[in-house]
């Protein structure tokens, strides 16, 4: 018999490790849609058109997207205290514990706007609403280290990097569920987003959707940002074809103020949109440009089951 070579045997053990490793690479990093450089971006060229605080807003942005830290929360009724799973824990994962999620169970994806993060009140009152009236599990989405940049512009812009941060948190937590029962059936998914929030929600629905990895079932649209989203192309925002079932709710879609426009998108985005009010001059609201976009957060914990 033919001895075989020592470098033979190395080739071969070289050969079986990059099958491995490029397996391994596979399922930790999908492809990236933003890698493609004929890819629509976000401009916001859209706010100098009417509006001199938008004309400065963009001179002072920076021209590429900023990459910053995205937190990631998981509840479910086995386990209704939060727990954190941090950026640096990929591709691990290692503080979640797949036990207390049910991938046969509804999943819930809340993600803030801007200005804020995944701890204030509406967003924990949301989370503990939904698990006290039905089982499901709860992923709030806080990337207020984007969120709280000073320009708001910058900030727009970094809503496709967060959003392919979803993206792969979603396909690692689905590979660390591998093997347990009902894995198959875990595409009842449903994003309700607010402000930027809810456009971060179009966008990650869409990626999903083009990389084959979820259904998305529904989508709730807090207040869409209007600002650097007027007339962008249709996976920048939100839009019905994003999911099974969009419904919007509006409440801060009303005239210009001081050459302002109006940070609630006017235009219908789902396959039912809500006016409150006609989408302008909310009750209590005695400062509307403060107010009025977070009426919707009263209303939605009022609605959502």
């Amino acid at each position: 018999m033919k001895k075989i070579s020592a470098k033979m045997l190395l080739l071969f053990a070289l050969c079986i490790f990059a099958i491995i490793f490029s397996t391994h690479c596979h399922v930790i990093h999908p492809p990236e849609e933003a890698d493609d450089p004929e890819h629509p971006r976000i401009h916001c060229s859209d706010i100098t058109v009417s509006s001199m605080v938008g004309k400065i807003l963009l001179q002072t942005s920076t021209n590429e997207p900023i990459n910053r830290m995205v937190d990631f929360w998981i509840a479910s009724n086995n386990h209704r205290h939060a727990v954190k799973i941090l950026s640096n824990d990929w591709p691990e994962l290692g503080a979640f514990n797949s036990s207390s999620f049910d991938p046969t169970r509804k999943t819930v994806i809340i993600i803030h706007g801007y200005k804020s993060a995944g701890s204030v009140s509406w967003v924990i009152g949301m989370k503990e609403h939904l698990l006290a009236v039905k089982k499901r599990n709860v992923i709030i989405v806080d990337w207020s280290d984007s969120s709280h940049l000073k320009n708001y512009v910058n900030a727009a812009r970094n809503l496709e990097i967060v959003a392919r941060r979803i993206l792969h948190f979603l396909y690692l937590l689905k590979a660390k569920l591998k093997g347990q029962p009902g894995k198959h059936r875990w595409n009842q998914l449903h994003f309700v987003g607010h402000s930027l929030g809810a456009q971060m929600s179009g966008i990650t629905a869409h990626l999903l959707k083009s990389h084959n990895y979820f259904t998305v079932k529904r989508i709730t649209g807090l207040d869409p940002a209007q600002p650097c989203f007027k007339g962008v192309h249709l996976s920048l925002r939100l839009d019905k074809e994003d999911a099974e079932f969009v419904d919007v709710i509006h409440t801060q879609t009303g005239k210009r103020v001081a050459g302002v426009e109006p940070l609630g998108l006017r235009e219908r985005a789902g396959h039912v949109d809500f006016y409150v009010n006609s989408g302008v001059n909310q009750l209590a609201c005695k400062v509307p440009k403060l107010c009025e976009s977070r009426r919707d957060e009263d209303v939605i914990l009022d609605s959502i089951a």
